[in-house]
C-alpha cells in the first residue's frame, strides 16, 4: 500500500499540476478573498466594449461560407429563421443564476428521405446579451477574449442522429443528436436530446433538457478568476445550462 501511494504522489507530481487540476474541476470557482472589495455597496460599474470588428467580420464570412457550401443548388437544406433563440444560464455567488441569450446564430440542416443527416451551428460570442451592457462587455472581453476572430465563435457540427425515421420527420418527435463542439480553440464531443416538430415547410429544433457544458473542459479557469476579480464575485458555476429554440426553412 506504501508504494503504491507512493507511485500515485509520483506521477501526480511528474503530470503538473494544471493535469491534476483538470482531473479534479471544481463544482464552483472561488474568488480569493484578496480580490474581493470589502465594500458590501461597492458595484464594479460600467465596462467599455471591446473593439470586435475583426471577429464580427470573421463570423460574417464563416456565415456566407457555410450557407453557400451547404445551399447552392442543393435540395434537402434548410437554414436557420432567425426568430428562435439560444440561451444559456451560469451560478454566480453559489446561489444567484445568470441568464443570458447570443442573439447572433446561424445553422444549416441538411436533410434526407430518413431524416436529418448534418446538422451545422455558428454562433457569434460576441452577441452574448444578459441585459447589463457593463456585464456583457466583462464576459465577451475578459472571460472569452471574443475580440479575436479564433475566439469569437462557437462552432457545433451534429453528424448522427439516434431515433431518426420516417415517422419523425413526417410528424416530429424526439430523438437524441451528437457531434462535437468548437469553442475558445478546444474541440470536444457534445450530445444533445432534441424534440423535431414540422409546421409546413418550417423546422422547429428545441432541446427536451439543457446541454451542459463545463468551464474546465474549454480552457476557461484563468478567465474564470479574471472576470470573478473584475465583476466582485465570490464565486463562478462551473457549468453553464445551454438550451436552444431555433426555426428552419
Amino acid at each position: 500500500m506504501v508504494r503504491k501511494t507512493a507511485l500515485v504522489t509520483i506521477l501526480a507530481g511528474s503530470m503538473g499540476l494544471a493535469s491534476v487540476a483538470a482531473a479534479k474541476a471544481p463544482e464552483h470557482y472561488i474568488n480569493p478573498k484578496e480580490n474581493l472589495n470589502p465594500d458590501p455597496n461597492y458595484a464594479p460599474g460600467d465596462y467599455a466594449a471591446p473593439e470586435a470588428f475583426a471577429s464580427r467580420t470573421a463570423y460574417a464570412a464563416a456565415k456566407a461560407e457555410l450557407a453557400n457550401a451547404e445551399m447552392a443548388g442543393k435540395a434537402g437544406r434548410v437554414m436557420t429563421l432567425g426568430i428562435g433563440e439560444i440561451t444559456f444560464s451560469a451560478a454566480k455567488n453559489k446561489d444567484k443564476s445568470v441568464l443570458g441569450y447570443f442573439r447572433n446564430y446561424f445553422g444549416v440542416a441538411e436533410m434526407g428521405k430518413g431524416g436529418l443527416k448534418k446538422m451545422t451551428m455558428l454562433v457569434d460570442i460576441n452577441s452574448l446579451d444578459t441585459a447589463v451592457p457593463g456585464r456583457n462587455n466583462r464576459i465577451v472581453d475578459i472571460f472569452f477574449e471574443a475580440a479575436k476572430p479564433e475566439k469569437g465563435m462557437a462552432t457545433v457540427e451534429f453528424t448522427k442522429f439516434q431515433g431518426m425515421n420516417a415517422k419523425v420527420m413526417k410528424k416530429g418527435g424526439t430523438i437524441t443528436a451528437t457531434g462535437e463542439i468548437t469553442l475558445n480553440e478546444v474541440k470536444k464531443p457534445i450530445t444533445a436530446k432534441l424534440k423535431l416538430k414540422k409546421n409546413g415547410a418550417t423546422w422547429m429544433v428545441e432541446t427536451v433538457e439543457p446541454i451542459k457544458l463545463l468551464i474546465s473542459e474549454f480552457g476557461y479557469e484563468k478567465a474564470a478568476y479574471a472576470l470573478m476579480k473584475s465583476c466582485n464575485h465570490s464565486a463562478l458555476g462551473n457549468s453553464t445550462d445551454v438550451k436552444v429554440k431555433l426555426f428552419f426553412r
